[in-house]
């Protein structure tokens, strides 16, 4: 009885009444896609104001007193990786008369991003 009614109803609206309800459709669709990438990845997809874990990041590691470089990383969130591989990047050292660079991959040890568990 209902989808006869729902039937009805969309032959007889007009073309801007349909398109007003696609619309939302699509629009609630993205919103639930945001709010899943929220809650299943705060590290990757923050509420505003809270910390981001993805991005550019840069420090100094110590090799010794002496001996000190600077790390740059790229972290990005990875959503297409079939294992554990949640967040992927680059990473370059400077200094001691030769750059490095490589490749990061790997999890997030828990659903905030941080080292506590």
């Amino acid at each position: 009885m209902e989808t006869e009614r729902a039937r009805l109803w969309w032959r007889t609206t007009g073309p801007w009444q349909r398109g007003t309800v696609v619309v939302a459709l699509l629009a609630a669709l993205i919103a639930v896609v945001l709010a899943l990438r929220t809650v299943f990845a705060p590290w990757a997809f923050p509420l505003p104001g809270q910390p981001r874990l993805t991005g550019y990041w840069q420090g100094e590691i110590s090799y010794s007193k002496t001996d000190s470089r600077r790390v740059l990383l790229r972290l990005n969130y990875n959503e297409n990786c079939d294992s554990v591989c949640g967040m992927t990047g680059g990473m370059k050292v400077c200094g001691a008369g030769k750059d490095a660079s490589g490749d990061v991959s790997g999890d997030v040890r828990n659903w905030r991003g941080t080292d506590s568990q």
